[in-house]
């Protein structure tokens, strides 16, 4: 499921933009949507990735975090060469965000399942 969700991430952040084969796609969201997406994107992401952990530990969920980080950053680098895309420090920004949203959602995801094990193991 996560690696579905980063070929999407992927393609759609890597679609030219204006006239071409996908002329005015970005047009039906326009920018303000655009740039809002950025946070939810980037926290479902780091969500998915933190799901697919086999045993979230802290520094486990930390690597995550940077490798989502990390993705953010290249792609939006690489909109700079993509026609009718621009890269924004702003867009970077906004992903960090949303991974840092999606790691709060992962520890406490983690800190519930943690609490239910004990009450279960407490209960016999």
């Amino acid at each position: 499921m996560a690696a579905c969700y980063v070929a999407l991430l992927i393609a759609v952040s890597l679609l030219p933009s204006g006239p071409g084969a996908f002329q005015g796609w970005d047009a039906a969201i326009g920018p303000t949507w655009q740039n809002a997406m950025h946070m939810p994107a980037y926290a479902l992401l780091m969500v998915l990735g933190g799901a697919a952990l086999v045993r979230p530990t802290a520094g486990r969920i930390a690597s995550a975090a940077l490798v989502c980080c990390a993705l953010g950053g290249v792609l939006e680098c690489a909109q700079a060469v993509i026609p009718g895309r621009t890269a924004s420090v702003s867009d970077i920004l906004a992903n960090v965000a949303g991974v840092a949203v999606g790691v709060a959602a992962v520890a406490l995801w983690k800190a519930v399942t943690r609490r239910r094990k004990a009450v279960r193991e407490a209960n016999g």
